[in-house]
């Protein structure tokens, strides 16, 4: 792996593997980051330690073009007893390839440098707060002490053996500032000290009986400690870990319906669902559509909103759902109008709508590099993909009341034979689960960028939205 040294007390930086660079400011991220990229040498990431009688800042770097270097990266949400999100944890893979594969201490460093400097924590957790895993290796690293305290939690892994020197790590992390956690306990003896010194403490929930996880919490749990519920993929479970006292939760239970009832869709509902039905009707020509975007103001605003948003390469502005149509076509405007339905559904967790729109715009992406036929079906697929829980509805039921194609709706009851469609949300679902091991290799040509793309591009539809 190529590096870059920083010397102490000059402005040369001295490069293994590449030519070498001088700066008059290198001394910050920012300013290394900028000189690295700017250059051509290396768009990748970049890794910072400090170790005595050696050079003050090695910088670990993986080319960008490097597939088998590269890391990607997905988050999974973590809310509090409201659904409401209040963090993410960060997650990763290093390579594109299928199979196991082995996570080095220098990759470890190279996951958190993608953290601080290429894909950064605004990009990926917004204002929130960022889990990390830390393995005990890196519990005294420099690098880690270089992550912003107030932003990240440092996640102690559950193999992490106790020690006094992994205990004066601990404590002095938390002296910087630093929320601490200790990660996948399951309330065994050895990792009882632990709870001494940890923030907060994180239960794998599918390692412990659930008769036994209140009695487990209370007796364990320390003034002033927060106790997060993980592996959460059931409002159901959701429900029992509420009541056994947890705080925090962590998973995709707000995707699931909270209660499967047989009456129907709810009233406050039922116009969405109408529009939703109309708009997926192949039946429909441009001028009904037209018509029907038109006929709802609240629908017309906001798809003039994010055909002007999304619209690249546009020279003049949109100011009529018939120029979007001339423009865009109807394909992309369907996609865009649904999008507004569905985000206008009331009644659920904000991480809900955000979750659909960051699933269209990957299973659109994962399409394009499958070279799959239609990547605006696979956006519809993934945007479609949470409507059981917005109407607490079975999918099938829900999908009774739309005509759609049948292959997304093979793609959306999760048919044995999967469409393309079918096989692009599931490459999705498995990518929201750090799952990048399992996917097809037909998705091998996805950026490692795409994940967070996915969350800016929902993040600035969500902001157009509500404008």
């Amino acid at each position: 792996m190529p590096r870059i040294e920083l010397w102490p007390g000059t402005n040369s930086l001295r490069g293994h593997g590449t030519a070498r660079l001088r700066s008059a400011q290198p001394h910050t991220q920012a300013s290394l980051g900028s000189i690295l990229s700017g250059r051509g040498i290396f768009s990748g990431s970049y890794t910072w330690f400090s170790a005595q009688s050696k050079p003050k800042i090695l910088l670990a770097m993986t080319n960008h073009h490097d597939s088998d270097a590269a890391f990607y990266m997905a988050r999974q949400p973590i809310c509090d007893r409201n659904q409401e999100v209040v963090a993410y944890e960060l997650l990763y893979r290093k390579g594109a390839q299928a199979g196991p594969i082995q996570i080095t201490q220098e990759d470890e460093l190279v996951s958190l440098s993608n953290v601080l400097m290429e894909v950064g924590l605004d990009r990926l957790a917004g204002n929130k707060r960022a889990f990390v895993n830390i393995p005990e290796s890196l519990l005294g690293s420099e690098a880690i002490r270089l992550l912003p305290p107030r932003r990240v939690t440092l996640e102690v892994l559950e193999d992490t053996d106790w020690s006094a020197e992994v205990e004066r790590n601990i404590v002095e992390l938390k002296e910087l500032g630093f929320q601490v956690a200790l990660d996948d306990y399951i309330f065994e003896p050895r990792h009882e000290p632990f709870l001494n010194v940890v923030d907060l403490v994180k239960v794998d929930i599918l390692g412990v009986p659930e008769a036994e996880l209140m009695f487990n919490l209370i007796r364990s749990k320390r003034p002033g400690q927060v106790f997060l519920a993980e592996k959460v993929e059931t409002q159901a479970q959701f429900e029992l870990c509420r009541k056994a006292g947890f705080q925090l939760f962590q998973g995709y239970f707000f995707s699931k319906p909270k209660t499967i009832r047989g009456s129907g869709v709810r009233t406050n509902q039922s116009l969405s669902m109408s529009l939703l039905a109309r708009l997926q009707d192949p039946a429909l020509s441009m001028h009904e559509l037209e018509a029907l975007i038109v006929g709802d103001v609240s629908l017309c605003h906001k798809v003039l909103r994010l055909v002007n948003c999304v619209a690249n390469g546009l020279t003049k502005k949109v100011d009529s759902i018939q120029q979007a149509l001339i423009f865009l076509g109807m394909a992309k405007i369907r996609t865009v109008a649904s999008l507004a339905v569905i985000s206008s559904i009331p009644g659920k967790p904000s991480e809900l709508y955000r979750l659909a729109m960051i699933r269209g715009r990957m299973c659109e992406t994962a399409a394009r590099f499958a070279g799959f036929d239609g990547p605006e079906k696979h956006f519809t697929v993934g945007l479609f993909s949470v409507l059981d829980a917005l109407t607490d509805l079975p999918m099938d039921q829900v999908l009774a009341e739309l005509p759609l194609s049948p292959d997304i709706i093979e793609a959306l009851v999760g048919e044995e034979e999967a469409s393309q469609a079918g096989q692009s949300l599931r490459y999705v679902l498995q990518v929201e689960h750090g799952g990048w091991s399992e996917a097809s290799r037909q998705f091998d040509r996805v950026p490692r960028e795409a994940y967070s793309e996915a969350v800016e591009w929902a993040r600035a539809q969500e902001s157009t939205l509500a404008a």
